[in-house]
């Protein structure tokens, strides 16, 4: 009897230990697993900051990645910022590396070092597309067009990012190149432009006959301001009798400058509101000094954005002048930019503008109180003999409003 329940005791005891080493083999074969799918210094505290996280990131990469040797170290980081900013989802909203700030300073400034182009992100391919050259500079003289869509910058794809990023990838140092892939008509092309210092022509005014004054804004930089109104005082020397403001393919710029234009001609009273994700809002008013009183038409495309509409808006709902054209881009969005202690900076959507008349745009455009589609001829090749019917009913409509 005691032989047997010693047996029984003794038995008990082997299968006990048999169960406990399968139990530690199966332990050490699920610790293995979760070693192969499971970083392990995240087993300990999963809830590791961002930075301990990239950290080990880095480890793995200089570890594993098989051309490590190769990586460049600035542009992984600035990838980094890129991809956390560009995760918001807003096109409007990037960041910019200490160089590429410094481009972008300069562009808005209206002079800075690039190819003298104006581009303005295509609706129809969502890719950038030139709108504008100035005349005897880098872009003229290499063979750009207008109409030509920039599918990549130094092999560098355009699609997706936006037209400010793009801009300061072209923009560089004074006589150095920069590689632009086009597609024209469907021919793809590389183009090498040398670039140089460009001071913007951001106005540019003549008189037409019956002294109809046609001014074209170009975008509006902090010296566009100034070109305005040396424009309207040198057409009220030839006895001004109406104006046409072009701001067809003006991709925007500076808010305070097309303010500060805006309060040269309007009335006392509102100019343009901003109002700021919290509700705060922001007015811009004129003080009515110098409002101008004669017939005035405003030209707009689908490519006049931002400030454009803001000028357009401005001039619509005061009911000073006739917009004419197609409707406008619709960007209703204001950025700010953020300077970061390094010198890089974040471009950042931070408020929502309206016109006088508290009429939000963003999407929707300005719609022109009149309706016409430029007319292409396909048989004109010399740009003299190109007739532009937009701007002759511009004419047309100021003539018969001096009648």
């Amino acid at each position: 009897m005691e032989n047997q329940e010693y047996r029984g005791r003794k038995n008990m005891f082997r299968i006990g230990v048999l169960t406990g080493t399968l139990t530690s083999l199966f332990l050490v074969a699920l610790v293995l697993i979760v070693y192969n799918f499971i970083p392990l210094p995240f087993l300990a505290n999963r809830n590791q900051g961002m930075e301990v996280k990239l950290e080990y990131m880095d480890e793995l990469i200089q570890e594993h990645f098989l051309f490590s040797d190769e990586i460049d170290r600035q542009r992984l980081q600035d990838g980094i910022f890129s991809g956390f900013v560009g995760a918001l989802g807003d096109s409007y909203t990037q960041y910019f590396n200490p160089a590429a700030t410094e481009r972008l300073l300069q562009s808005r400034s209206g002079t800075y070092y690039g190819i003298g182009a104006v581009l303005s992100m295509s609706q129809d391919s969502n890719v950038a597309e030139v709108v504008r050259l100035f005349e005897g500079n880098p872009a003229e003289k290499a063979g750009l067009l207008v109409g030509d869509l920039l599918t990549h910058v130094d092999g560098h794809s355009t699609e997706g990012y936006d037209l400010t990023e793009i801009v300061s990838w072209i923009q560089g140092e004074e006589g150095t190149a920069v590689i632009l892939t086009i597609d024209r008509d469907g021919e793809v092309l590389d183009i090498e432009v040398i670039r140089g210092h460009i001071q913007v022509p951001t106005i540019t005014f003549a008189v037409k006959e019956g002294n109809l004054g046609y001014l074209r804004v170009s975008e509006f930089d902090q010296v566009t301001a100034g070109q305005f109104a040396e424009a309207l005082a040198e057409f009220e020397s030839f006895g001004l009798e109406g104006l046409v403001v072009d701001l067809r393919n003006n991709p925007g710029g500076n808010l305070n400058t097309v303010v500060d234009m805006l309060r040269q001609i309007l009335p006392a009273g509102m100019i343009v509101s901003v109002e700021d994700k919290n509700g705060r809002v922001m007015e811009h008013t004129s003080a009515g000094e110098t409002p101008f009183e004669k017939p005035m038409v405003i030209l707009v495309n689908e490519h006049s954005a931002s400030a454009s509409e803001i000028f357009a808006g401005a001039i619509q709902d005061y009911e000073m002048g006739t917009v004419v054209g197609t409707t406008t881009f619709g960007k209703g969005l204001v950025q700010r930019v953020f300077h970061l202690p390094d010198g890089s900076s974040i471009q950042m959507t931070v408020a929502e503008y309206f016109t006088p008349n508290g009429r939000s745009i963003h999407e929707e455009g300005i719609v022109p109180d009149e309706a016409v589609e430029l007319e292409i001829d396909e048989d004109v090749t010399e740009e003299d003999d190109f007739v532009d019917n937009q701007l002759e009913r511009a004419l047309e409509i100021l003539q018969e409003k001096l009648r």
